[in-house]
């Protein structure tokens, strides 16, 4: 495989780094409280290597050797990641864009069904920039193309800061957080890095570029470690202001996650209101101060919330019945599998989840 990749598709590191030096960075502009803004112009070379998903050998492209030893290295803050690399859970995607001064390759999708990783590496072809130890972030649309094309203006973009290589001074390493919603869906899936930003050291300073860099690609099941999901029906847990229905639950890698419905309106707390952001702060609170309470028992040992999130209300009935909000809580990950005995211990109950 790795021949034919060659064969077909034979541009080499110096080419691309050819052009990149040819095409030309247009003068910063639009400097607005320590942001400055520019455009990365240039020929864009996509390169589409035909063995583009390769899935259960050693990723050894893009300075990563051993694929779970590599990302180790530069991501050692990370361990359940590697974890899941070392397993054999990850998918090489091998495909690279260079846009003005920036080469950026998509080497692989990593993770977990709920919270799928994406791995970059970036090189910088220009000195200024690197030899000042600047901090280098990503952002990029992951979705669809429909939704991409249509609606992207809904969602917001993910975000992530690179690792700089110790050996390379102009590359850098990131890991960007995914929409596990996107990437578990069948179909293709777009990529779209917007926006490279460079944040300098003992300076309130940042570098924004904007860069068209798009990806395409499929993940099949086997790149990302699958999770459990739970449904639940009649588990209501009353609450200090509304009562909470246990809705799902999910057991991943990372955490556990428990998602819950209520109604807002007709309830003391929202006191007539019926616009959801006028009274969104209110429930945020209650769920929380609630919700800090419960533990996690699994075959009787326990375990404390890590966060309770926030709420939303689903006007359309696109999930839940229309005007229905949701709210959810993180407990640490478990091993659903084995496990006998999971329940939840809330306001002095307990509700059997397993």
């Amino acid at each position: 495989m790795d021949t034919i990749c060659d064969n077909e598709f034979a541009v080499t590191g110096a080419e691309m780094l050819g052009i990149a030096k040819s095409a030309s960075l247009q003068g910063e502009t639009d400097t607005v409280k320590g942001v400055h803004r520019g455009r990365a112009a240039g020929k864009v070379l996509w390169i589409a290597a035909a063995c583009m998903l390769v899935f259960g050998t050693t990723v050894s492209a893009m300075g990563y050797g051993p694929f779970g030893e590599g990302f180790r290295r530069f991501f050692g803050n990370d361990p359940v990641t590697a974890s899941i690399i070392e397993e054999g859970h990850y998918g090489q995607i091998g495909q690279s864009v260079t846009d003005g001064i920036f080469t950026v390759d998509f080497v692989s999708v990593t993770g977990d069904a709920m919270y799928p990783k994406l791995l970059f590496d970036v090189t910088v072809n220009d000195e200024a920039l690197t030899s000042t130890n600047s901090r280098l972030r990503l952002f990029a649309y992951v979705m669809d193309e429909d939704t991409y094309r249509d609606r992207r203006d809904q969602y917001v973009m993910w975000n992530a800061y690179g690792q700089k290589d110790p050996d390379v001074a102009s590359l850098y390493h990131v890991c960007m957080d995914g929409p596990g919603y996107f990437l578990t869906k069948d179909g293709e899936v777009l990529a779209s890095i917007e926006k490279i930003s460079f944040e300098f050291p003992g300076y309130e300073e940042i570098y924004e570029y904007d860069v068209d860099m798009e990806y395409r690609f499929s993940v099949p099941d086997s790149a990302l470690k699958e999770t459990y999901i739970q449904y639940y029906d009649n588990m209501t847990i009353p609450g200090f202001h509304t009562d909470y229905d246990l809705y799902r639950a999910e057991f991943g890698a990372y955490d556990s996650v428990l998602v819950v419905t209520y109604d807002y309106i007709g309830t003391e707390l929202a006191d007539g209101r019926t616009d959801f952001e006028e009274v969104r702060n209110l429930f945020d609170s209650s769920w929380q101060d609630f919700s800090g309470h419960f533990v996690l028992s699994v075959d009787g040992e326990e375990y404390a919330p890590l966060e309770s999130g926030w709420s939303w209300c689903d006007e359309e009935g696109t999930f839940f019945e229309p005007g229905r909000c949701s709210a959810w809580i993180r407990f640490p990950s478990i091993d659903h599998g084995s496990a006998e005995s999971i329940k939840l211990i809330a306001g002095g109950q307990e509700y059997v989840l397993k």
